[in-house]
């Protein structure tokens, strides 16, 4: 799992990752409590503005090769979610608590993960995202695969349910940068309009969908924010900092298990926590219909409230897009 690091050892690799842009203290000093050697040491920034967050993210993930330390940016409700600090305390000794997490983990795969979610489910996610992607051809008479990532995010759910069309002429280019491009002038168009308006005027910003790496953390902009630095791989990073278990919210061990699996067939990393919600990065979004349904299902079983909005909303945000937003309320 993790690489044996003492705290001090952690330290010199954080200082190197951050090269002086911000002050890098371990959360031990931050919570006044003795750092366990047991426990994986954990290192975060002072607070800062989200884009300065955002910055030493990308600048810490180029190095992740050499300082072997994954970063993760989080907000202030990000932070007080942590269950590392809950292991910190005097009545719960944090090596016991990690090593029952650990435990579950190794008693865990990743087909057994999304099985058991399945299960308590019901039913199964992926029946429903065939439903809705044959829905979508019969409407258009196209290929969904070829028009899905053409039609806007806000309109999906309207034609899902039959309440909405598609006009071939209002299509997004097929070129998702130049689709992404045209979504940001419409957004600045909207709220151009909003300014303009005498009175107050509600704009309601449409979602976006992210090409790159690049744009899914420019998107980013709410905060502050910290980074976080643990000496692990990012999908068993949430393990190590004891995230989830709360509502629907999937167990440490099962985040561990999931992002190891979408790391390897989607590169898939979170990339910043807050509060109840979790926002992930995929290098390589699903681009075919057979690996779209798979992931979509396995999406929805990670993160049941994907759904709320329909199947075919669901396709639509994780079909040949960089950014996924999960939530467990």
């Amino acid at each position: 799992m993790a690489e044996r690091l003492t705290i001090e050892q952690a330290r010199e690799r954080a200082a190197g990752v951050l090269a002086g842009a911000i002050a890098c203290a371990p959360m031990h000093e931050l919570e006044d409590a003795a750092w366990p050697e047991a426990l994986p040491p954990v290192l975060v920034t002072a607070e800062a503005p989200m884009r300065e967050a955002v910055a030493l993210y990308s600048a810490a993930k180029r190095q992740r090769g050499r300082s072997g330390l994954s970063p993760l940016i989080v907000t202030r409700d990000g932070y007080e979610q942590l269950r590392v600090r809950e292991w910190l305390a005097p009545d719960e000794p944090a090596a016991a608590a990690l090593a029952g997490a650990l435990a579950a983990y190794d008693g865990l795969t990743d087909e057994r993960f999304f099985a058991e979610r399945r299960q308590a489910a019901g039913e199964d996610p992926a029946a429903m995202i065939e439903e809705a992607l044959d829905h979508l051809g019969r409407v258009t008479g196209w290929d969904p695969m070829a028009i899905l990532h053409r039609i806007r995010l806000d309109d999906l759910g309207a034609i899902e349910s039959g309440e909405g069309e598609v006009d071939p002429d209002d299509l997004l280019p097929d070129d998702v940068a130049a689709a992404h491009a045209r979504m940001l002038v419409e957004r600045e168009a909207l709220l151009e309009v909003a300014r303009r308006a005498s009175g107050r005027m509600l704009a309601l910003m449409p979602t976006l969908r992210c090409f790159d790496e690049e744009t899914a953390l420019a998107a980013i902009t709410d905060g502050p924010a910290r980074l976080l630095l643990t000496p692990a791989s990012p999908a068993t990073a949430l393990l190590h900092l004891g995230f989830g278990g709360f509502n629907a919210c999937p167990p440490p061990a099962g985040h561990a298990r999931a992002w190891q699996r979408w790391a390897l067939t989607f590169g898939g990393e979170p990339v910043l926590l807050d509060g109840a919600g979790l926002q992930a990065v995929f290098a390589r979004p699903p681009a075919t219909r057979a690996a779209l349904v798979r992931f979509a299902a396995e999406v929805a079983l990670y993160d049941r409230d994907m759904l709320i909005n329909g199947a075919l909303t669901l396709a639509g945000c994780v079909y040949r897009n960089a950014r996924v937003d999960f939530w467990w309320d």
